[in-house]
């Protein structure tokens, strides 16, 4: 099957049927197709976008920034400058690991303070 219903999406993809909306609603599935009534119709690639869009805002990524890889990707001759706006975010994905890391060990260094304390 490769033509599903907004409810099918969020539930296959874990992603809330408002998420669905706003996705759409804000350009960011742009060969999303409409049935007669209004009702949208998701495609394989269509969902894969959805994924992919909810990986990228789940590290961080900004609306503004997904919108301009959604308009790069419709355009050929961009992988380019695709490429380089994903390596951007990788490195700062990166970046806030390392700090997590870093804030993580000091929380873990308290914990064992305690542990000693009180004798665990």
């Amino acid at each position: 099957m490769s033509d599903y219903s907004i409810q099918q999406v969020a539930q296959q993809t874990g992603v809330a049927v408002s998420a669905l909306r706003y996705y759409d609603d804000e350009g960011l599935l742009p060969d999303l197709k409409r049935l007669p009534n209004g009702h949208r119709r998701f495609s394989n690639d269509d969902i894969a976008m959805v994924e992919f869009l909810v990986c990228l805002r789940g590290t961080g990524m900004p609306i503004r920034d997904l919108k301009h890889y959604v308009s790069l990707a419709q355009r050929r001759g961009t992988g380019e400058e695709r490429c380089q706006l994903l390596e951007t975010h990788r490195d700062a994905v990166l970046t806030k690991i390392a700090s997590l890391e870093s804030q993580l060990e000091k929380i873990n260094a308290k914990i064992q303070l305690y542990h000693e304390a009180l004798g665990k």
